[in-house]
């Protein structure tokens, strides 16, 4: 019976120091939190941006200026074309 209570007395401790070490965990966990909540607020930051110049990518102005370039330079090869076939 001394041997039964002796392991039960271990395991008694071993439990007691489990729950002495759970407020460290909850600090780690709540740091790592943070920094995930800081890195998601970073990405989502990000994010906005890109969508900004996306839309400011497929905005009328921009596809005006792709469309006045593409001109030019099609009417340049237009010119070139027709003095090369004659």
């Amino acid at each position: 019976m001394s041997r039964a209570f002796d392991d039960y007395q271990e395991k008694r401790k071993q439990k007691e120091e489990a729950l002495l070490n759970v407020p460290d965990k909850i600090a780690e966990a709540h740091e790592a939190v943070e920094v995930l909540t800081g890195r998601l607020e970073e990405s989502a930051a990000k994010v906005a941006g890109f969508e900004k110049k996306l839309a400011e990518a497929n905005s009328l102005k921009s596809k005006f200026k792709d469309y006045l370039i593409g001109g030019i330079i099609g009417a340049i090869l237009g010119v070139i074309a027709s003095k090369l076939m004659g």
